[in-house]
This record gives structure tokens, C-alpha cells and sequence, in this order.
């Protein structure tokens, strides 16, 4: 059994284990998958957002491009006109920020804020920079300075304009408010740790989500590494900030354009931990509960086991012992047959007959289906058919069975009724009645003869009679009241109250 209940717990153990390594492994890929689905569809909401603010802005070049490409900047009613049509362009949807052209110098000529325009120098953005530098096609940049005249951060849409010699001509300039899009992106990116930014592939930042730190200069060029490998994807890569989830998606439209979102692992994983953390509580939990139940289990069949074999042992003890006093019964009996003497066989007899009591108490317990009660109610009747082979008149026993009273008190009892009936027997004649009332906790004994009677005067407690001594002194040692009386016509009556003494049914 101990093999089995170890074999059983170690299997439980083992299998709970792999169940909850299963589950916790499954669901951190779960969370990870999480992360890089909601990463996967930032990026490309990102970059279908950026698309449409840069087409917007290269409507409104296109639009206005042959316009300037005729004005030779004296005219003012030509100006005037190419500034009311970027105006007119302008969606008005918070993203476009203005409008404007710069000579071959830098010099603003128009722009949408007013005409005729502001005197503002573009020589240092990088935009004028890189169309001076030979720059044809539409161009989509950063720029690390706030716009001169909105005061705000902006990144620029542009393409430049060349006479026949490859010389720059004019600049025609769209700029993109960077706060819509973090306004956008907050509204999108809510979980803990995000991070959100729209990228050209050389690197420059157009826009991000400002309420976390930028991202580091290692991170965007392995962003970018990867993007150049694979127009979309994802994967970990490792920041100052720790390693990260990111997704990224290159444009459609514009592949020099590239849009990224990110999440932090650990704060990704962190409700993970603490899902893992009840899982494995979870589990601990049940392996113990199961090695206390294998534990306790064990020991109730050890203990059943060593009940048995006590019991076996017990039982063994009270055949033993009825085998003795029948013994003892037949070695007096054999005694008895060589005597002469009347008295001393009498003697005998009743020493037998108190004997034989005992014995009946052994044999009861060995046969009961419990070794510590008896049943009175048979132990008396029992008594009174034995006594019954050995006396010409009749015994009636009248008595409700079913109960149980421990096996001292049982055997006091049926010493005490042998030794009243036996003296009925003795001084009475024809029918003794031995009435058991069992009610309410209590035993309430009578033995009746129709005798002649008590003699006046009669004491129970100072009988010298040797029987009825042995009646008396039982019945004190089991807490029990005992009287005697005569009867209303004739004969005497012993009457035994004991209370408190039953067990509960047999």
C-alpha cells in the first residue's frame, strides 16, 4: 500500500507539474502574441495614417507646381494667385500645417500664413539643403526646428523645381503637423509601455508618441536593418528601456517611409507573471493537498490494520479466556462427583453457576460486532436459559434488546443476576421473573420469586448471605442501586437501578 500511495503521489505530482509548466509556457506565448498583434496593427494604422497626410501634401504640390514653375517671383498678381490656391488646398483637417516656396537661396517667397509673405530663410533645413544638393523627387524629411512662424514640430513634404542646366529653381513645400499624429496615437496606443513613431528609412523621425522616452540610436538602426530586410514584420530587439516587442510596417506608397509600434516585454509579460504566480500557487496547492490525502490515506490503512490485528488479538484473548472458566466449570464439575457432602456440592454449584456468568460475558464480547459494549438484553436472556438446564420451576426473562453498555459494566450485571436468580432459586419455588426495562440512558432490573418472602426486617447492604453480599458489592462498583421488597401477595423482589449506562443501540 505505502508503495502504491508513493507511486501515486510522485505520478500526480509529475503530472500536475507538466500541466502547470504547460500552462504557464502557453500562456506567455499567448501574452507575447498579444503584444506583437497589438503592435502589428498600430504600425499599420501608423503608416495608412502617414500615406494620407503625405498624398495630401503631394496633391498640393502638384497642383500648384506648373504655377510656380511660371511665376519668375516679380509678378505680385501671379504670387497673389499661387498663395489664394494653396490656401484653397489646404484640407483643413489639422494635419497640414501650411504651405510654401523658397527661391534657389532659401528666401520664402509664398507661403499660406499671409501674402505678400514673410521674409524667412530656409537655408538650414534639411529639406532646402538636400534639393540644393540635386534632390528631383518628392522628398519626405524631419526637421529638428520647430516651424518659424506656427512655433510647432513638423516634418515636410517637398519637391524641388530645375531649369534645363540641372540648376535649383524653387522649392515648393508642404509642412505636416507632428502633434496630430501623437494626438492619434494616444488615442490608440493604450497599453503600458507602448511606443509609437513614423520613421524615413534613413532614419529621420517624422513623428512618435511623445509621453515615452524616443527611441535610442541602437534601436532605430536595428529597426531599421530589419525593415530593409522585410517590408513588415516583427521582433525583439533590445533598447535602453529593455527589450521590446516591435512591428513595423514600411510604406505603401512611399517606401522610404516606415511606421513602427513597440511594447516592452516585461510589461507585456507582467499580468502573465502574475497569472504564473497563481498557477503555480494553484498547483503547489493541489500537489500538497493530494500528499496530505496520500499521507492520511496511508495512515488510516496502517491504523485500520493495526485495529484489525488488535482486534484479532482481543478477540483471541476473550476465547481464551472462555475457554478457561468452561474449563474450571468442568474441573468442578468433575469435583463435584466425587463428593458426598450435600453443602459442599451446593458450594460448588454455585461457584460454577458465577463462573459460567463470566464466561457467557467472554463468550458475548468475542462473538459481538464490537469488543468494548454488550448487549444486556441477550447477555441476560442468555443467563437465565443456562440457569434455566438446572433448575425444575421456570425462569421467565422478559427484556428489549438492541442496546449496548460497556463490557465491566455487563459482566458486574450478569454476576449480579446470577446471584439473585440463584438465590431465588434457593428460598423460592415454581416461577422467577427476571423483567429488563431499558429506557432513556438507564436499566431498571427486577427479580421476582413467588417464595415465601423476606424475613422482617431484611437489609440488603447488611445480608450476610455470601451471595447476596456479591450482589450488593457488584452493584456499588458499577454506580447502581440495589433494594429488595416482597411482593404484594407473596414471594420476594430485587429491584436494580442503574442510570447513565447505556452506549447507544448495539
Amino acid at each position: 500500500m505505502k508503495r502504491g500511495w508513493t507511486f501515486a503521489t510522485a505520478f500526480f505530482a509529475a503530472t500536475t507539474g507538466m500541466f502547470v509548466g504547460w500552462s504557464i509556457v502557453t500562456d506567455r506565448a499567448a501574452a507575447l502574441q498579444s503584444a506583437r498583434d497589438r503592435t502589428q496593427s498600430l504600425a499599420r494604422m501608423i503608416v495608412a495614417h502617414g500615406d494620407t497626410a503625405v498624398n495630401e501634401a503631394d496633391k498640393i504640390i502638384k497642383s500648384v507646381e506648373d504655377d510656380v514653375r511660371a511665376w519668375d517671383f516679380t509678378d505680385p498678381v501671379a504670387g497673389r494667385a499661387i498663395h489664394q490656391k494653396m490656401r484653397s488646398l489646404l484640407t483643413g483637417d489639422g494635419h497640414i500645417s501650411s504651405a510654401w516656396v523658397v527661391d534657389a537661396e532659401g528666401m520664402n517667397r509664398i507661403d499660406t500664413w499671409g501674402y505678400p509673405s514673410r521674409k524667412v530663410s530656409s537655408y538650414s533645413r534639411g529639406y532646402f539643403q538636400k534639393h540644393k544638393g540635386g534632390h528631383r523627387e518628392l522628398l519626405v524629411g524631419g526637421d529638428s526646428q520647430i516651424g518659424t512662424v506656427s512655433g510647432k514640430e513638423r516634418f515636410t513634404v517637398s519637391r524641388g523645381q530645375f531649369d534645363g542646366e540641372g540648376n535649383l529653381n524653387s522649392i515648393i513645400v508642404v509642412g505636416i503637423f507632428s502633434d496630430a499624429f501623437n494626438t492619434l496615437y494616444q488615442e490608440v496606443a493604450t497599453w503600458p509601455g507602448a511606443r509609437a513613431g513614423f520613421y524615413t528609412m534613413n532614419g529621420e523621425l517624422l513623428a512618435r508618441l511623445k509621453n515615452v522616452p524616443r527611441a535610442s540610436p541602437q534601436f532605430i538602426a536595428k529597426l531599421k536593418q530589419n525593415a530593409q530586410t522585410l517590408a513588415f514584420g516583427t521582433a525583439e530587439i533590445d533598447d535602453v528601456t529593455g527589450p521590446r516587442v516591435v512591428s513595423w510596417q514600411r510604406s505603401f506608397d512611399h517606401p522610404d517611409l516606415l511606421a513602427s509600434s513597440s511594447q516592452i516585454i516585461s510589461v507585456a509579460l507582467a499580468d502573465w507573471r502574475k497569472r504564473s504566480a497563481a498557477t503555480a500557487a494553484v498547483g503547489l496547492v493541489a500537489i500538497s493537498l493530494f500528499g496530505l490525502l496520500a499521507w492520511t490515506s496511508l495512515r488510516a490503512g496502517e491504523a485500520r490494520q493495526a485495529a484489525r490485528l488488535n482486534e484479532m488479538a482481543v478477540r483471541e484473548v476473550h476465547h481464551r479466556v472462555k475457554n478457561a472458566l468452561q474449563l474450571m466449570v468442568s474441573m468442578i464439575g468433575l469435583r463435584m462427583s466425587h463428593l458426598g457432602d450435600p453443602r459442599t456440592r451446593a458450594e460448588l454449584e454455585e461457584v460454577s453457576a458465577k463462573i459460567r456468568a463470566i464466561a457467557d460475558v467472554q463468550d458475548l464480547l468475542q462473538s459481538a460486532n464490537t469488543l468494548d459494549v454488550v448487549d444486556p438484553g441477550a447477555l441476560l436472556g442468555r443467563l437465565c436459559a443456562q440457569l434455566q438446564k438446572g433448575y425444575d420451576g421456570r425462569i421467565i426473562y422478559r427484556g428489549e434488546a438492541g442496546h449496548a453498555i460497556n463490557a465491566v459494566t455487563a459482566t458486574s450485571l450478569a454476576i449480579i443476576v446470577n446471584e439473585l436468580v440463584t438465590n431465588a432459586m434457593k428460598h423460592g419455588h415454581g416461577v422467577i421473573e427476571v423483567e429488563c426495562d431499558i429506557a432513556r440512558q438507564s436499566i431498571d432490573l427486577t427479580v421476582s420469586d413467588n417464595g415465601p418472602g423476606l424475613p422482617e426486617n431484611f437489609d440488603v447492604n447488611g445480608n450476610e448471605r455470601f451471595g447476596l453480599r456479591i450482589a450488593k458489592t457488584m452493584a456499588d462498583s458499577i454506580g447502581a442501586r440495589l433494594t429488595a421488597s416482597n411482593g404484594a401477595s407473596r414471594g420476594a423482589t430485587f429491584r436494580l437501578e442503574l442510570h447513565e449506562a447505556l452506549a447507544g443501540p448495539a
